[in-house]
């Protein structure tokens, strides 16, 4: 089968089937770091809250898991996204308890201006 990375409006096609997927299945599997924001977000539009809960589990687990600057950012910009864009403070919440003052600043200061 041909998985198509076309976007389709609000998300793109590979985002939508992983979250079918899901649905489907009835449980949470880890998720490709990189369609994580669309599924994520999918979940929230459609109010699926078991979703919702097991994404916030998921992304506890990776902050708890995280050594590596890559992997600091992109929790850092999706807990970020999540409190601008959403209005979800609980994973900045979280990174914010797990890493406090540890991070690299360089890793947050773009973000820095909007407070």
């Amino acid at each position: 089968a041909v998985v198509s990375t076309q976007s389709t409006g609000d998300f793109s096609s590979d985002a939508v089937g992983v979250f079918i997927t899901l649905l489907d299945v009835g449980c949470m599997n880890d998720i490709d770091d990189g369609l994580f924001r669309e599924v994520n977000k999918m979940a929230i539009v459609f109010e699926v809250s078991w979703l919702m809960e097991n994404f916030k589990k998921w992304v506890g687990e990776k902050i708890y898991e995280a050594k590596s600057d890559e992997q600091k950012k992109f929790l850092f910009e999706e807990s970020y996204y999540m409190f601008k864009r959403l209005e979800k403070k609980s994973y900045m919440d979280m990174f914010v308890n797990h890493f406090g003052g540890s991070v690299d600043k360089l890793i947050i200061s773009k973000y820095l201006a909007d407070f």
